[in-house]
């Protein structure tokens, strides 16, 4: 049977440094109870230690790759990054909807950042504005860029998202001619659609 050591305060019998247990144990600080360091001290650990702090996850990283994506001038449209460098969570839709959605537990504030290379042809001047969307509707977060034959933009936020809430990337370009959004021959590139949870 267990036993069980009930005392205020732990201390060397000489000198400074204390240790606790032996290669292959394990020690458990219960849920609901706080391991705290006193200012002026510090924990050395030479050991695994699992169950503090956090993970910067969910998180996904997205491309776009196999052709240039065609853009309607002065119009809000949708950017497909199609290719999946990471995904821990399955959460990022890059074939139908090109999105990612907030899985279920995973609500929190998330870094969110979009990168995007447009280019027009015949040459001549292009705007382009690159925005994050969350549910829909756009967040707020743009950039503008003038050129004659191609440009190359990137937006970052922290957006704070609830279970269920999806995030997108759109541009707004305009310009007299073809318009694209350039794709790229490997993923990761500059080309690029992510999101990761912050840890609070």
């Amino acid at each position: 049977m267990a036993s069980e050591v009930r005392t205020n305060k732990l201390s060397p019998a000489s000198g400074v440094n204390l240790t606790l247990g032996d290669s292959g144990d394990t020690f458990t600080v219960p849920s609901g109870a706080t391991l705290a360091v006193a200012s002026g001290a510090a924990i050395s650990n030479a050991g695994t230690a699992s169950g503090f702090g956090g993970t910067n996850t969910p998180a996904f990283f997205a491309g776009r790759s196999g052709s240039n994506q065609t853009l309607t001038s002065s119009t809000y449209t949708k950017l497909q990054f199609n290719e999946e460098a990471i995904d821990t969570h399955s959460a990022y839709d890059n074939s139908t909807n090109y999105r990612f959605t907030v899985p279920s537990g995973q609500a929190g504030k998330y870094y969110v950042s979009v990168g995007a290379t447009f280019g027009i042809s015949p040459s001549s001047s292009l705007n382009a504005w690159l925005y994050i969307f969350k549910n829909g509707s756009n967040s707020g977060s743009q950039v503008q860029y003038l050129s004659a034959t191609q440009v190359s933009a990137t937006k970052n936020a922290i957006l704070d998202l609830s279970v269920g809430d999806y995030i997108e990337a759109y541009a707004w370009v305009s310009g007299s001619g073809t318009l694209t959004f350039v794709h790229q021959t490997a993923v990761p590139g500059m080309g690029h659609f992510t999101a990761f949870k912050l840890v609070e």
